[in-house]
């Protein structure tokens, strides 16, 4: 079963699998015993307590417990759009349109 997710933790016992839906950024950090993850069109890793490996590609990654082990999953947060960027885009991408002044400075 694929897991959809922010952030969660979860314990794996030996040989336990978990398959991720994951996304460039992913973060999987083992936090005790040790892991093997395999991402998709990726390599293998072993991580031991206190390792992390961030995720390079979209697509499926599967995490194995080799020993009874705790993992954590996070993904890295979206992108906010501040006021900015919204008005930017409400005016169409370019900059208002407007006379200028120029005796008034000074």
């Amino acid at each position: 079963m694929l897991h959809d997710f922010i952030e969660f933790e979860r314990r794996l016992e030996r040989a336990e699998v978990l398959s991720l839906r994951s996304i460039d950024g992913t973060v999987i950090e083992c936090l005790s015993g040790s892991l093997w993850l395999t991402e998709q069109g990726g390599d293998d890793h072993w991580l031991a307590a206190g390792e992390r490996y961030v995720l390079h590609g979209n697509g499926c990654t599967v995490v194995e417990g080799l020993a009874n082990a705790e993992v954590r999953v996070v993904k890295p947060a979206a992108p906010t759009v501040g006021w900015f960027t919204r008005l930017w885009h409400e005016l169409g991408g370019r900059p208002a349109q407007r006379e200028c002044d120029c005796t008034a400075v000074g």
